[in-house]
């Protein structure tokens, strides 16, 4: 099962990667193997666009919020914070709140996966909190001096990485921390890929168009 090699035997795990790297693309890859063995746990989800949200209620006992306050109460479910950078949880206002998540997360049976296309977003406040890192394509020189992140992606030394960034391909997804390496080798999910159907503005027109 792709989402218990993507825990491990941690509860937070932090999906980092530049924009378009795959990563959305690449968890729902996890999400759908995972509804294979079981139908019934249920997932919360936060920050998606509206493509993957209709693609993942149809995947069953998904559902969408529009804040932490809403996952209150809630145990024994996955949590997917997408865009976790508009919930503003790093600002020090909320450090509070951000210990009180962590601690809801392991004493309710819960786990949960944040992520986000700001890479400064993992700074000492939020990226302390993750125990597990996802991996996508990440340039060194984007990350935030001090910060978790930044010495994860300085101390791999793997077949991913290029000088000081970390490379890798949109169907693959890098898990790292200090117990262990693997490569998950994923499905491309054509149904919210919306960048397939973009035009490109620069195309040269036939002729008699």
């Amino acid at each position: 099962m792709l989402l218990k090699k993507l825990f491990g035997n941690k509860r937070i795990v932090g999906l980092a990667g530049e924009k378009s790297s795959g990563k959305t693309n690449n968890l729902m890859a996890i999400i759908k193997d995972f509804r294979k063995y079981n139908k019934t746990t249920k997932i919360y989800f936060y920050g998606l666009d509206g493509v993957t949200t209709t693609w993942l209620k149809k995947q069953g006992n998904c559902f969408e919020v529009s804040s932490i306050n809403q996952l209150t109460n809630k145990d024994g479910c996955i949590f997917i914070l997408d865009e976790v950078q508009r919930l503003k949880l790093n600002s020090r206002q909320h450090k509070d709140l951000v210990d009180k998540f962590v601690d809801f997360i392991d004493h309710s049976n819960n786990y949960a996966i944040l992520s986000s296309p700001n890479l400064r977003e993992f700074n000492s406040i939020l990226g302390s909190k993750i125990q597990r890192w996802a991996l996508k394509t990440i340039g060194f020189s984007n990350l935030v001096n001090g910060s978790q992140l930044k010495d994860v992606v300085n101390n791999y030394s793997g077949r991913y990485k290029m000088i000081n960034d970390i490379i890798i391909p949109k169907e693959k997804l890098l898990i790292y921390n200090e117990d262990e390496e693997l490569t998950l080798e994923l499905e491309y999910i054509k149904e919210i890929d919306k960048k397939k159907d973009q035009v490109d503005v620069f195309a040269i027109e036939k002729k008699g168009k």
